[in-house]
């Protein structure tokens, strides 16, 4: 089973919108059976899940400490796909989630909408400690592709697209 993980140290930065969106479109693509897990304890996704009318891809609440198991169960029930939402945490805290995925992207000019030059949250020295902890702390066969973009500008979407959509014609070409 194939593992993409959705993480960053700041809330509001799409990382809930971003997995079911991605979900979604690897459903819709042919390269499910898909789930989607929310190890956030908000657990915000849950309700985006309930308000669809099929319930299409599969949900899944987990946690950091659970999910390595949640995983493996999830794989033997033939899940092809798992795409995770994580909370907003520094990578310490989340290494053990972020070890389970085999792509981690990174937008390197801004993180959340209102993380922009001038911005309430704008913090480049935070984003860039985020990032180098971040790959100190991955397995070293995981990519980390950065791109120099806000998570909101087209270039980011593009480069996100591209990357899952090679994801995905993978994943349909394995049994």
């Amino acid at each position: 089973m194939r593992v993409i993980v959705v993480a960053s140290h700041k809330g509001g930065s799409g990382k809930t919108t971003l997995s079911a969106h991605l979900a979604v479109a690897a459903e819709r693509a042919g390269a499910g059976p898909v789930v989607l897990l929310d190890i956030d304890p908000r657990g915000a996704l849950i309700d985006w899940w309930e308000s669809r009318p099929d319930h299409v891809p599969a949900f899944a609440r987990s946690s950091a400490e659970r999910l390595t198991n949640d995983l493996e169960l999830l794989r033997r029930k033939g899940y092809r796909l798992a795409i995770v939402d994580t909370p907003p945490a520094a990578s310490e805290t989340i290494s053990p989630v972020i070890g389970q995925a085999e792509l981690v992207i990174v937008p390197t000019r801004g993180l959340s909408i209102p993380n922009v030059p001038g911005g309430a949250f704008w913090d480049p020295e935070a984003d860039l400690a985020f990032l180098q902890s971040l790959t100190l702390d991955l397995r070293k066969d995981i990519p980390v592709i950065t791109i120099e973009a806000n998570i909101n500008d087209q270039v980011f979407s593009d480069r996100v697209a591209d990357e899952f959509l090679a994801m995905i014609a993978e994943n349909r070409s394995q049994p």
